[in-house]
């Protein structure tokens, strides 16, 4: 795909078509996954047409489950629902890999919904550069609706402290979490159309062995005594984001 020019540019109108200068618009109409924010350059791409091959996912709580889901998706023909029984901790996570590379500004960005009970929404893109963890955390919390980013040392700043999302079975939310971590800062958060620029905050940062690799996760935790579900379509890692 070429770089350089906005996707949605025109060369001018023809008789009836339009010229482009990039591939992107293009193949974002002709159903591309990756039609929210197209910035990066994808290194990982699942939306769960294929089964789970491309993921990790598991439940940790008692009587907890996952599976490909056809009742609902963002993109194609399915989806990925998770049902959760309301037991203490329970939560659903999802985890996908891939190795790193030279350039450190990466992405992780995924569709969602969820339903009643539901008591966090954890957006997390990992480096482990073989010494270190370094987390770039996005928590939404359902009750409050606040939006907050984790800081070295664990504790967190709150970005947004009115930020309504609706309740529901499709996956019509969005969330991305762009981080540096060359530099160890975070670059940006995305929730639906909201854009948070943080340039400069520094993103978690513990010991942590092994790598080095990228890592992104989603997981959500239910109210105890309560049940509830999260769906997941078009998860997106990517690299060589603009900051």
């Amino acid at each position: 795909m070429a770089h350089g020019k906005p996707d949605w540019g025109l060369v001018g109108p023809k008789q009836t078509i339009y010229g482009l200068d990039d591939v992107g618009e293009a193949v974002a109409r002709l159903g591309s996954p990756v039609i929210w924010d197209r910035r990066g350059d994808i290194v990982l791409l699942d939306s769960f047409e294929y089964g789970t091959a491309l993921s990790a996912p598991w439940t940790s709580g008692v009587g907890d489950s996952y599976n490909v889901y056809t009742g609902a998706s963002r993109h194609g023909s399915l989806s990925m629902i998770a049902e959760l029984v309301g037991a203490a901790g329970s939560r659903f996570t999802n985890i996908w890999t891939v190795c790193t590379t030279a350039e450190m500004v990466n992405g992780f960005e995924i569709y969602y919904s969820y339903g009643e009970h539901i008591e966090y929404l954890v957006f997390d893109i990992m480096y482990w550069d073989g010494v270190w963890e370094n987390r770039a955390r996005a928590r939404y919390t359902v009750a409050t609706a606040d939006l907050d980013v984790q800081l070295v040392g664990g504790a967190y700043q709150n970005l947004d402290n009115n930020l309504p999302l609706a309740v529901g079975i499709d996956p019509i939310h969005v969330a991305k979490v762009v981080a540096d971590f060359g530099a160890g800062d975070y670059v940006r958060i995305i929730m639906d159309e909201r854009t948070y620029p943080i340039p400069g905050v520094p993103v978690m940062r513990v010991l942590g062995a092994g790598g080095p690799y990228i890592m992104a996760r989603f997981f959500a935790t239910c109210d105890f005594g309560q049940s509830s579900q999260v769906i997941i379509d078009r998860v997106i890692v990517t690299q060589n984001e603009p900051v």
